[in-house]
């Protein structure tokens, strides 16, 4: 579980990092509380100590909230201990200024507590409900779907005045106080059914995962109920009769319902790193092997332009590497891939020898092409010889690039090419002889004074199937010296 991260509001942390601020969060807020209480018992017209436990509650998950997002700027600069120290330090001070600050009367705030404990019970049921659905389906958690749930798990009380969601919307609990008079008729299997029902247009509207968490808040609101001693009609309305499992939540918001709480505060926390949240991961796509992959790109070679998504590290520098690029040719099992932006070429494969080593690559196919390849042989000739063709291939429509292959043999010394991240485009042999691989239209005008002894040479042409005209940019002229 070590270097198990846990995705939280869209941001992936440690574990140990959020349990580690947990634990901070509560010493900080209880140790605070104490040094407060501390001083306000030695000093008693002064006022009562900090109020009831839910407050704390809420001021360690805002403590641990905020921590998080400092961990996410603390981890930039430099001396990161320093920006630890400084958030501790802040936290603390803040602790003591919010237990010093919170002075509640006993009344209100014992009733204000067990309102809350009371009404957060339902919610956590609801959370634990879903969560655990959540992860045995294998299904990511949605968290725009905590609302419509917690606000479906207190919809059983809307006809009293005083719950949540009275409050929120008075007009319809009075009416409903005054139609149903307390008869509990919202708190029945029925009325989830009816709720369900109602709200099935949703199917329609958003998808599956919307429409169920209504009734699944709502059934919550019932499974919690069912444990109090006045129990729930589960057969109404056929039958009055009230039925209930334990009878342990005697009092709203007593020590029971305290202690229930806090239990299923720690199996959330439990399910909350377990479960993964988002959106559907997208299907897995089937992956074609490095072999399947070279065999597909003979299958398109000469029809098609084909791109190729590379992933992968640079043979000479171990540097790691990706990007969007051409496939220009391939020998064997190696690619030649083309950069159009630094105009570079080089070897990408699995062999040694290779500039690139691929760790992935997936093919995209582009426009239509037709391939023109011309073979000429020159003997005691100049590479110029072989221009008046290169000039002819770049004047046809809808040309998309011209490249120059072969071997000569020459008595003249070639500069050769020695790049270790790069296609070596002069390649020395033997002696006197030379290998021209993929050398451009203007790289071979270049060597066009070059006398040879023998040139056997391929000019290959690419062009597309739709021509509107010259494509590339005109070639430099050679001027043959006397």
């Amino acid at each position: 579980m070590g270097d198990r991260s846990v995705e939280i509001l869209g941001m992936s942390f440690d574990v140990w990092v959020v349990l580690g601020l947990l634990a901070f969060s509560v010493i900080v807020t209880l140790g605070a509380n104490w040094l407060v209480a501390r001083f306000r018992h030695a000093m008693p017209e002064r006022g009562r100590a900090p109020g009831p436990i839910l407050a704390s509650v809420v001021w360690i998950v805002l403590v641990t909230a905020t921590g998080l997002l400092a961990t996410r700027y603390i981890e930039r600069i430099d001396n990161a201990w320093i920006g630890y120290l400084a958030f501790g330090l802040g936290a603390f001070l803040l602790s003591l200024l919010r237990a010093s600050l919170y002075r509640p009367s006993p009344a209100h705030a014992e009733a204000l507590s067990s309102y809350l404990v009371h009404n957060l019970l339902y919610l956590l049921v609801a959370a634990i409900l879903y969560l655990a659905l959540a992860w045995l389906t294998g299904h990511p958690a949605k968290p725009l779907l905590l609302i419509p749930l917690f606000v479906s798990a207190l919809l059983p009380d809307l006809d009293t005045h005083a719950s949540p969601l009275g409050r929120l919307v008075p007009f319809v609990s009075r009416r409903l106080e005054a139609w149903l008079g307390h008869g509990q008729e919202l708190h029945t299997p029925a009325a989830a059914a009816l709720v369900a029902l109602f709200t099935a247009p949703l199917l329609f509207l958003t998808n599956a995962q919307v429409w169920y968490v209504i009734p699944l808040g709502f059934l919550s609101h019932l499974i919690v109920d069912t444990l109090a001693p006045q129990g729930l009609m589960l057969v109404w309305p056929i039958a009055r009769n009230r039925y209930f499992l334990l009878g342990i939540l005697s009092e709203p918001g007593g020590l029971a319902e305290r202690r229930l709480a806090a239990g299923l505060s720690v199996v959330l926390a439990a399910l909350l790193l377990v479960v993964d949240w988002g959106p559907e991961p997208a299907p897995p796509v089937a992956q074609l092997s490095y072999e399947q992959t070279v065999e597909r790109y003979y299958s398109l070679r000469g029809r098609n332009r084909v791109f190729a998504r590379i992933e992968g590290s640079w043979q000479a520098t171990g540097r790691r590497w990706g990007a969007y690029l051409e496939i220009l040719n391939a020998t064997g099992q190696s690619f030649l891939l083309w950069d159009s932006f630094t105009g570079e070429m080089f070897t990408a494969g699995h062999a040694p020898e290779d500039n690139f080593y691929l760790s992935t690559i997936n093919l995209v196919t582009g426009e239509a092409v037709r391939v023109k390849p011309v073979e000429v042989d020159l003997e005691n000739e100049r590479l110029a010889d072989a221009l008046p063709l290169v000039y002819q291939m770049q004047q046809e429509p809808g040309l998309l690039y011209i490249y120059v292959s072969g071997d000569v043999i020459t008595a003249e010394r070639l500069h050769t090419d020695y790049a270790q991240t790069s296609l070596r485009k002069v390649q020395a042999q033997d002696t006197g002889q030379y290998s021209l691989r993929h050398l451009t239209a203007a790289e071979f005008i270049e060597l066009a004074a070059i006398e040879v002894e023998r040139a056997d040479l391929i000019i290959t042409a690419t062009y597309a199937t739709s021509p509107t005209g010259p494509t590339a940019t005109p070639l430099p002229t050679f001027a043959v010296l006397p």
